[in-house]
């Protein structure tokens, strides 16, 4: 009788045991299916509005130094921008929990400036009534560098006006033109890696 209750007591704890470890598992495996994940995406396809290029859309496509190289246009005042690229993204959803946009690009002079404008697909015009066409709109701006530096724009606190609903498409416009001396002519953007980051 002994040797029947030592043995149901060992099938109990084993029983136990094997349950505390599916119900481990089960908590681990749920924990990891609510974790976010962190997507990249380039662009399907650009314009040169503005300007005129040497390369392909693939030269954008990871930071290789294989750069998008690209050249100004003719303008008729300073206002606008010399050269002007839109981009489109698209997305796998329209409602991503964070979104930035980053350019990996450089300049081969000082002297010159560069803006940043999206699409707010709520409004059916660009961020602040700005003009892709015109340096004189567009809140986000910077200064290229002469060796490949990375810029990136937060917008989350703009979605979910910045991604189309249905179609998950992100449409970003970057302009650049001269401010100040420069050393060359014509002066030349190169474009390492252009990309949108999302967690989902």
């Amino acid at each position: 009788m002994a040797h029947n209750n030592i043995a149901n007591e060992r099938n109990r704890r084993s029983f136990l045991f094997i349950a505390a470890l599916l119900t481990c598992a089960f908590c681990q495996q749920t924990a990891i299916a609510q974790v976010d994940e962190e997507f990249i995406y380039t662009p399907d396809s650009f314009i040169h509005f503005r300007g005129s290029m040497v390369g392909t859309l693939e030269d954008l496509s990871f930071s290789d130094d294989q750069h998008l190289l690209n050249y100004p246009g003719f303008v008729l005042n300073a206002c606008e921008y010399q050269l002007a690229i839109i981009y489109d993204f698209t997305l796998a959803t329209d409602l991503p929990i964070e979104l930035s946009f980053e350019t990996e690009v450089h300049a081969n002079t000082p002297g010159l400036q560069q803006k940043y404008h999206f699409f707010n697909w709520t409004t059916g015009t660009w961020d602040d009534n700005s003009n892709p066409c015109l340096c004189c709109g567009g809140p986000f701006e910077d200064v290229p560098f002469l060796n490949d530096t990375v810029t990136t724009i937060d917008l989350s606190d703009r979605l979910p006006d910045i991604v189309e609903p249905g179609t998950g498409r992100v449409r970003v416009a970057t302009g650049y033109y001269q401010v100040g001396f420069i050393l060359v002519f014509p002066w030349e953007i190169s474009l390492d890696h252009v990309f949108v980051t999302t967690v989902e």
